[in-house]
């Protein structure tokens, strides 16, 4: 049963685990057009056939019976949320549930994990949801169908975003989440995440695109663009932007460190006299010490790589070509080692 269980939850959609904020916050403002009784349509012995037949839970009647009123409480204000979520033009049915799901599977945390009770809640949980989702659908259509009655405001609604998690370093190899809720009524909104430059593909949504609430894998390639000082290329983190249905873009940029470099060459500049000369460029990280493989570069001739010994030739005036060095790997900006004499 347990490894059943298991099995189950790796295999619900994988939204903004630990998210430092509520992904559908509590001081929401409820829809007109929500129905107030979406949940509850089913018994007891329906969800514990259900259970049994369907997910190879082993639900006790006892258990079920005595918790019953306190299941109920907990689940009611999920619902409501879910019904909030459907009257909102633009959400869709399946963003709306997504979303909502893990609150229920969480519930069970009110006792200790893997404990009898919280095996027999979340086992309740899990089978009360999908059962429920049996009619979501009707109820959906008719919230929709009310709110689109309602007057459109003149101007597009803003949107509250923000990322989980709210910083990571240019080493990060992980997930990341960005959130929407509407600024006046804090209801999460359905909008699609576009990173400029790129396509990002989401770790799970409701249609495969990136969309707000859902994780994206990172690393994200970062973008080039010229620098107008030193007319080589700097890494920049690609601007991301939200567009819903009815509401004002928003465009944010994510809070990433760019890594730089430390950079000296041997010999200086300056002792390099006309003729070959051997030199060697080394490149670090300025936070982890650990060397950079970069492309050592004289005017537009390549050189060779950093760390090794290279050769170099200076015409017999004396002209030093540029030498410069840039990641073929886009991890850092070009940088140059010293300027053209």
């Amino acid at each position: 049963m347990k490894t059943i269980l298991f099995l189950l939850l790796l295999a619900s959609p994988a939204l903004h685990a630990d998210s430092p904020r509520e992904v559908f916050p509590s001081d929401y403002k409820p829809h007109p057009c929500a129905s107030a009784e979406l949940c509850g349509g089913f018994t007891r012995t329906e969800i514990m056939r259900y259970a049994a037949q369907f997910r190879g839970f082993n639900l006790d009647p006892r258990w079920l019976r005595s918790h019953w009123s306190q299941l109920e409480a907990t689940f009611k204000p999920l619902c409501d949320k879910i019904a909030t979520c459907f009257a909102t033009p633009g959400n869709s049915e399946a963003f709306c549930t997504d979303i909502l799901r893990p609150a229920f599977e969480e519930s069970a945390n009110r006792y200790p994990r893997q404990s009898y009770d919280w095996d027999q809640w979340i086992m309740t949980a899990v089978s009360y949801y999908v059962i429920e989702l049996a009619h979501f659908p009707a109820k959906y259509r008719e919230a929709q169908a009310c709110a689109a009655e309602l007057p459109v405001a003149g101007e597009p609604r803003k949107l509250e975003t923000w990322i989980h998690p709210r910083d990571f370093g240019p080493g990060y190899n992980g997930l990341i989440t960005i959130h929407a809720i509407d600024a006046e009524t804090r209801v999460p909104v359905m909008g699609k995440v576009s990173f400029e430059g790129q396509r990002v593909f989401p770790i799970e949504s409701p249609d495969g695109t990136a969309m707000t609430a859902f994780e994206l894998k990172w690393p994200v390639v970062l973008n080039r663009v010229r620098n107008q000082t030193t007319g080589h290329e700097d890494l920049i983190v690609p601007p991301v932007t939200i567009q819903a249905v009815g509401y004002e873009p928003v465009t944010i940029q994510l809070p990433v460190e760019i890594a730089t470099l430390e950079v000296s060459m041997s010999p200086e500049a300056s002792q390099l006299k006309p003729g070959m000369n051997t030199i060697t460029v080394t490149a670090r990280d300025t936070t982890t010490g650990a060397p950079a493989e970069m492309r050592v570069m004289a005017d537009d001739v390549v050189l060779g790589d950093t760390h090794h010994p290279l050769t170099i030739e200076i015409p017999a005036s004396g002209k030093r070509p540029e030498i410069w060095i840039t990641s073929l790997f886009d991890r850092y900006s070009d940088v140059v080692v010293a300027p053209a004499k």
